[in-house]
């Protein structure tokens, strides 16, 4: 259902203001969350340019400019700018095609040779419009949300599209030249949608389509159509596919161009420029040492422009040279002390320890006591979770990107793109789990390890951390942001699909203190709070006498992390009846706490360090590693 939500944004909302090139984001009132009201759509801002729009047509890309109002041209067969088209009028929009070149003014509409010269009125063609593009042989231009259909040979207007209220038309277009379908965003609704409408071969427009979302993505006024019509990218960097306009995939964030050659895509954001295959699979990627704003490629070669003033500029890259990231060498954990963002123990005994800072996932064995060659990362992540069955380690970055550092070749490798930056991640076996803002409130998506999303589950819920156990299939999370919050869960098949979801029945009375930890099989799961809730129905079972730091089990035995007055760990075993049955205190303060087999470890924050130790289960010392 579509909402007016104009009134909301002036009296219910609080927006973020975000710089260009990224995405605004705007939050509900969390009070109306409860009341079946969708979060106002997000919306992405662009990276502004000295022109006004790129085009290409063969080898030759062409640059709109207001002021001076021209058409800059750059041949990319001879590497070379070539003259200049001086224009009379303010340039407002541009469009090229075998017929000539079509630029929109603010007084008329003129075309000329492909050798910019012998300029001609274009009689018939509406004046000042907002966008022109070419579909065939038909001059297409938008204005007052209304498109019109002129045919080139004749100048003669041949349709006129309008839909109820101007809606359903887009100000900006963009034509797929193989498919002859225009496409761009609705204006002027809340929430709002991409759109296509085709273009007959006699030059009049077909029914509109809108893609399924309503909101559900963010908005933005471009969007990038593929030549041969298969997908449609936009400013967000999410694509679409063509014909449904249903979802296929994000592009790593928020894009300035794109392109298509032999077979490959080519991303242009702010900073860097990607190479992606066909089914936006990453194959390599470029940082740029400036802003860039439009590319083209040619060849081999791709083409970079950029203006900030001085007029425009062009690099050239090898595709060849689009490769992965590079990281620098990894610190040596036993030699650069580091602290720990993120924490985990797989069922083999290696220790999983992220930090952000030194962009590095170290490894350790527990059982030999040493650390396994590290891996650096050429960025620092977002989220991390480890399949605790195989060591898997899953990431994911700002933009979408996500990777995967399999415990058999431990070297980050490219797994896929979310639609827009997570919001939270965990692993599920040999699933992962990301949050991200799109759709109503919140989306959780599955991916499986190949990169395919296998679910996608809106109208849910943003947490601080998402605690998976094996034994019940279940993710349990909290829905931060939302009042009153609640313990919830989701049952995630082993085919990767969310098959049921739940939450407490308390609304209100769920202290929701991290950690969550489920006990090893499902039935209980403990809060940091200290309240512990069936692992079943979600009901509260009882007050664990101290609230945790952290804890885990050796059989049915409990062994808990807590904070001392004086800064440093009470490390704590616990009987059937969860009373103290002997404890001992570490120097430090708590991190994690983990147990292998027979042995326990801890992790403890000490004079700007992570120090480990292992210990035998009466807490007698079976190792010191740091």
């Amino acid at each position: 259902m579509r909402l007016n939500l104009t009134a909301l944004l002036f009296s219910l909302v609080l927006p973020i203001i975000a710089t260009a090139g990224r995405i605004e984001k705007v939050e509900t009132d969390p009070r109306l969350r409860d009341q079946n009201v969708a979060s106002i759509q997000l919306q992405v801002v662009s990276t502004p340019s000295r022109w006004l729009k790129k085009t290409q047509h063969l080898d030759v890309v062409y640059l709109a400019y207001a002021v001076p109002s021209r058409v800059e041209r750059y041949s990319l067969s001879s590497n070379q700018w070539l003259a200049p088209i001086p224009l009379s009028g303010v340039a407002q929009a541009i469009a090229v095609s075998d017929a000539g070149i079509f630029v929109s003014q603010n007084n008329r509409v003129s075309q000329f040779d492909l050798s910019g010269g012998n300029e001609r009125n274009v009689p018939n063609a509406w004046i000042n419009p907002t966008d022109i593009g070419i579909a065939g042989q038909y001059l297409i231009s938008a204005k007052n949300r209304e498109l019109q259909s002129l045919r080139i040979s004749d100048y003669s207007q041949v349709a006129v599209y309008t839909s109820f209220g101007g809606y359903d038309t887009p100000a900006k277009i963009s034509i797929s030249d193989d498919a002859k379908v225009i496409y761009g965003w609705q204006v002027g609704l809340s929430p709002s949608d991409i759109l296509r409408i085709p273009v007959f071969p006699n030059g009049t427009f077909g029914a509109v389509l809108s893609s399924p979302y309503h909101g559900s993505f963010p908005a933005s006024s471009r969007v990038f159509a593929d030549r041969d019509g298969q997908f449609v990218v936009d400013q967000a960097g999410i694509a679409f596919n063509s014909n449904s306009l249903t979802y296929r995939s994000g592009t790593g964030g928020p894009i300035n161009d794109t392109t298509q050659a032999d077979g490959m895509r080519y991303v242009l954001r702010s900073n860097s420029i990607a190479r992606l295959t066909s089914d936006f699979r990453e194959l390599g990627v470029r940082t740029l040492s400036a802003e860039f704003h439009a590319v083209a490629v040619y060849g081999t070669d791709v083409y970079l422009f950029q203006d900030f003033g001085s007029g425009p500029q062009v690099q050239s890259v090898a595709s060849e040279k689009i490769t992965g990231y590079e990281a620098s060498l990894p610190p040596d954990p036993m030699k650069v002390p580091f602290t720990t963002d993120f924490a985990e123990l797989a069922s083999d005994g290696v220790l999983y320890l992220l930090n952000r800072s030194q962009k590095v996932v170290h490894r350790l064995t527990v059982r030999r006591q040493y650390f396994l060659p590290s891996v650096a990362l050429p960025e620092s992540p977002l989220f991390a979770s480890v399949d605790r069955s195989t060591g898997d380690t899953f990431l994911s970055y700002e933009g979408g990107r996500m990777t995967i550092v399999p415990s058999f070749a431990p070297a980050e490798q490219f797994l896929a793109y979310s639609p827009i930056s997570a919001c939270g991640l965990g692993a599920a076996d040999n699933f992962v789990m990301i949050c991200d803002d799109t759709g109503a409130w919140s989306s959780h998506r599955i991916f499986d390890k190949s990169g395919t999303e296998r679910d996608w589950r809106e109208w849910n819920y943003y947490s601080r951390e998402y605690s998976w156990n094996s034994a019940t299939r279940r993710m349990y999370f909290f829905r931060d942001g939302t009042s009153p919050n609640d313990l919830h869960f989701e049952q995630i098949s082993d085919t990767g699909i969310i098959t049921s979801a739940g939450e407490t029945p308390l609304h209100g009375d769920v202290l929701t203190t991290l950690p969550i930890r489920p006990n090893p099989n499902g039935s209980a799961i403990f809060l940091g709070s200290g309240q512990i809730y069936d692992g079943v129905n979600l009901s509260l079972l009882g007050q664990f006498p101290l609230p945790p730091k952290d804890i885990t089990w050796v059989g049915t035995v409990a062994y808990t992390l807590h904070s001392d007055s004086n800064g440093n760990t009470r490390f704590i075993r616990w009987n059937q009846n969860n009373t103290i049955m002997s404890e001992i205190t570490i120097a430090g303060s708590p991190i994690r706490v983990f147990s292998n087999g027979s042995k326990l470890i801890t992790l403890v924050h000490q004079n700007g360090r992570t120090s480990i130790q292992v210990w035998n289960t009466d807490f007698s010392n079976a190792g010191f590693v740091l």
